[in-house]
Order: C-alpha cells, then structure tokens, then sequence
C-alpha cells in the first residue's frame, strides 16, 4: 500500500499500528538523511526523526487533513533539525559566558571542578545509545515517570528500566574517576 494513500491516512488517524509501522518503515531512512543533513550527526538525525514520528502519532487525528504525508514529516524534521542547532548554539553561548561573568566572585577550585563535571556529565549523557539517551533525558530532565516514558516511547516498563540501568552503568563508568 502507498504510504500517502488515503486509505493507510485513515487507518492511522483510526489508530492502526499496523498501518504507522508501514509508514515509518517507509520514511523513516529517508527522513535520517534529510535530518543528517543539517545536524551533520546520524545518531542525532535519528533521534529527531524518532520523536517527529512519536509527535505525529501522538497527533494522528490531525492526519487527515495532510495532503502529503511525506512533505509534512520531511518538514516536521527539518523543524526539528533547526530546533535542535538553536539550542546547541545557545549552550554555546552559555557556556562561553559563564567563565568569564558568573557574577560568584572569585572561582574557586570546587566551582571549575563542579563545571567541568556538568560538562562531562553533558558529554557522557550525548555519548548514549539513543534510546538509552531518550529514556534518561525522559526520566532525569523531564522527570517523567517510568510508566510515563514507556508510554511516550512505545515500550515496557521493563523496557524503560532495562534502558535507564543501562544508561546508569555507562554513566557510572563514564564518570568513574569522579567517584572514587
């Protein structure tokens, strides 16, 4: 079946599994080139093109008023794409401000222990498996629940436990010398 038949259309805003499996077995591999091309990273393609496929399930209703199914995902990614550079660039900016005027006084040995730790915790946490990635970022940043984040990602609870232990492992051995 095409994917941007009206008929396949219907059965996902009808709320067909079957039908949004074919669709994004269908687009989903050009949708990470679109997304690799403008965040230069595949994992991070990836990830977008993961979420704008939970967004639009999560909004499958709207479905049927798209003419084409694949010009609006391929937007919604590339949406997505510039979302992601603006707050890439904004952390940059961030962090290159933050040594300079802290407004704290003089930084002490602890404060640039301290930073240097959030940014290895950052890096760490970007060095995920995507999915381990999500699932953490989900619960810790978010501060969803576990039932929560299975639901947001179409997995098990065990799943999602399987995921943030995994995440944790690696975090810990990441992060090791910090912890002695």
């Amino acid at each position: 079946m095409d994917p941007s038949s009206p008929f396949l259309i219907q059965a996902i805003v009808e709320g067909s599994e079957e039908a949004f499996d074919l669709l994004f077995r269908q687009y989903y591999a050009p949708l990470c080139v679109i997304g690799e091309s403008w965040v230069q990273d595949e994992d991070t393609a990836r990830c977008i093109v993961q979420e704008c496929f939970i967004k639009f399930w999560e909004k499958r209703h709207e479905a049927a008023r798209i003419g084409n199914l694949y010009g609006y995902l391929a937007h919604m990614v590339r949406n997505r794409c510039i979302d992601h550079l603006r707050q890439q660039e904004t952390e940059r900016r961030v962090k290159e401000a933050l040594p300079r005027d802290t407004g704290r006084g003089p930084v002490t040995e602890e404060q640039v222990m301290a930073d240097e730790l959030t940014v290895r915790i950052g890096k760490a946490i970007e060095q995920l498996p995507p999915r381990c990635r999500t699932a953490f970022v989900l619960s810790r940043r978010e501060g969803l629940t576990y039932p929560q984040i299975a639901e947001k990602m179409g997995i098990s609870l065990k799943g999602v436990e399987a995921l943030i232990a995994r995440a944790l492992k690696s975090l810990r051995e990441e992060l090791s010398d910090y912890f002695r």
